[in-house]
């Protein structure tokens, strides 16, 4: 739910950067979804770590 509020507030500020920058609002852009990219990222790491700990417990 958070994350989807943050998303939007994201596309807000982004749709925002474009009529007010440019050019430069696109780079804006590029950096929230470089964050997101790297959230997500983080996120399956976070998974994998978890997956392979319960697998080690049961083997």
């Amino acid at each position: 739910m958070a994350e989807r509020r943050e998303r939007q507030e994201g596309e807000k500020r982004t749709a925002r950067g474009r009529e007010e920058n440019g050019e430069e609002g696109d780079l804006r852009e590029l950096d929230y979804l470089r964050v997101c990219s790297k959230r997500a990222l983080d996120y399956l790491l976070g998974l994998q770590n978890l997956g392979s700990l319960e697998f080690e417990r049961k083997g």
